[in-house]
């Protein structure tokens, strides 16, 4: 198994094992993953979309009208196109690549405008 960089960021803790390791190896910036997007194909890029929906294998394939066996296929081309160690940070990425906001504006993955209604009167919890 290749051990690809990841590309989330999460604060690790001194005593952690990867601590050791340094930054611009342990972690790429989410403009270096979201630049390796171009590289996929067309039907790729539709899978990698759904997994940013966190569509399942089956809802996938009814969805593009595929096999659940060419939808792994498609996965694995995406994980490996992008350089990602698993699906779901293959989700987070498309989740965070679909969003309207740039990364100048703050953490890609913020809610868009509108996304979470405001009720009146209602208090937080």
């Amino acid at each position: 198994m290749h051990a690809y960089p990841v590309a989330v960021t999460y604060p690790v803790a001194a005593t952690h094992p990867a601590a050791a390791t340094p930054p611009d190896v342990a972690q790429e910036d989410w403009r270096t993953v979201f630049t390796r997007i171009a590289t996929l194909s067309e039907r790729e890029l539709e899978v990698f979309k759904t997994l940013g929906e966190g569509a399942s294998n089956r809802r996938i394939a009814r969805q593009l009208a595929i096999t659940e066996r060419t939808v792994k296929a498609h996965v694995a081309q995406v994980l490996t196109k992008l350089r990602l160690e698993s699906r779901l940070q293959a989700g987070i990425v498309a989740f965070a690549w679909s969003r309207p906001a740039t990364l100048a504006e703050g953490p890609p993955f913020a809610p868009a405008p509108g996304l979470i209604p405001h009720r009146p009167g209602a208090t937080a919890r």
